[in-house]
């Protein structure tokens, strides 16, 4: 089982849109294996990962306040769209994390991602993370709080700040809260889990010739050079064919239950 006593409730997460496809799927095979044995369990789906990123360089692209960073540093507002919007989304997540073990000390929390084993879009992967066969992987939630460690320059902070405005979020309160919630979840962090599901393709999100997909790619078809690392992996593509069977469904659910150690 994971760290500590045997768990008494269990929140499944599917935390990002563009995953949905695949991780949803498994979330509920997964549930329902769950449900017959005597455990509270709880699941959920999380929206808006891609559409925020969307309304951003909607944002970005129509105001004269960033022509500049566009045209002459494209490389330095992606860092910076790319911390934003990474940020907030680790800080939606810690939130809902917060919340669960806040009202249920005893709980697992399993966050359900998806992506294609190998061929994941640069950056997407993590040495953190334990391969646990046919395609899967997992990784404790906890090492996504080291990000925060970074803090943006002096020259930079007014353009980070205004951009995560824009996506309302408040850099700085977020830095305090998110702080915070790493304390008190500290005594928990081996019972937060991602678990990443195996998919068989991976697939563009944006129709060509939309409003939505000119903002990210040029008359070529090539991505323009000012999108977010973030936005590569959430914002322009998704997956597709399920790659996972019930003997992996039953493999992990013994896992939660308690007959094995995932992480």
């Amino acid at each position: 089982m994971l760290a500590g006593k045997k768990a008494n409730s269990i929140l499944l997460v599917a935390p990002h849109q563009n995953e949905h496809k695949i991780a949803l799927p498994f979330l509920c095979s997964l549930k329902r294996r769950l449900q017959k044995q005597d455990i509270s369990l709880d699941a959920l789906k999380m929206a808006g990962t891609s559409r925020i990123g969307w309304l951003l360089q909607q944002k970005i692209s129509a105001s004269q306040e960033y022509s500049g960073y566009l045209q002459d540093e494209p490389e330095k507002l992606a860092k910076i769209v790319h911390f934003v919007l990474a940020m907030n989304d680790v800080y939606q997540r810690a939130r809902l994390i917060d919340q669960r073990f806040s009202e249920q000390p005893n709980s697992i929390v399993v966050e359900i991602h998806s992506a294609v084993p190998a061929k994941n879009v640069e950056g997407s992967g993590t040495k953190k993370e334990k391969d646990l066969g046919n395609g899967f992987s997992a990784v404790h939630f906890f090492h996504l709080f080291n990000f925060f460690e970074y803090r943006p320059s002096p020259e930079n902070l007014k353009l980070v700040t205004d951009i995560a405005r824009q996506v309302g979020y408040n850099l700085e309160a977020g830095y305090l809260l998110l702080g915070k919630i790493k304390k008190k979840l500290m005594p928990h962090q081996e019972r937060i889990i991602c678990l990443e599901v195996p998919a068989q393709k991976v697939v563009p999100m944006l129709a060509e010739g939309s409003s939505t997909y000119s903002l990210y790619y040029d008359g070529n078809g090539n991505l323009r050079e000012h999108i977010s690392k973030f936005e590569q992996l959430y914002c322009t593509h998704s997956f597709e064919g399920k790659a996972f069977s019930r003997a992996d469904v039953d493999r992990f659910a013994s896992l939660l239950l308690g007959s094995g150690k995932l992480l």
